[in-house]
């Protein structure tokens, strides 16, 4: 896949640069959780097996790990949790870090890896490790 692109849909920017995927929410509403459910779910068939590359952007701070995120979240790794990649978490609260990260290691049938960063820069530079 070697597209590019970006799109803001509700609260969630969508931004595509080849195989790297950046999710960048303002808002973590049904709405915008819905568009990224459905969104990310696109991305990962659209990779037929090669591995992914997603920074999810979570730093604003008014955001939260809701519980309609978490079921959001494990829709999506029960259904392609079988496929390889790297998923970074750019986040400044250590509390939704702390949260997300133990929620993901408790997710046993996952292949891709899931990291934390309160840096842009390093999270990308992770995610382009994958090559």
């Amino acid at each position: 896949m070697n597209t590019n692109f970006q799109e803001q849909v509700n609260g969630l920017l969508v931004e595509q640069q080849g195989n790297l995927l950046v999710y960048t929410f303002d808002d973590i509403t049904r709405d915008t959780l819905d568009v990224w459910t459905d969104h990310f779910t696109d991305y990962l068939v659209s990779l037929s097996g090669e591995p992914f590359q997603v920074l999810m952007d979570v730093s604003q701070d008014t955001l939260s790990f809701t519980p309609y995120f978490r079921s959001s979240t494990q829709s999506v790794i029960d259904a392609y949790g079988h496929l390889p990649g790297r998923i970074a978490v750019l986040s400044h609260n250590r509390l939704i870090t702390s949260v997300v990260d133990l929620y993901m290691r408790l997710q046993k049938q996952k292949r891709f890896q899931v990291a934390f960063f309160a840096d842009r820069k390093a999270a990308l530079k992770w995610l382009a490790e994958i090559n």
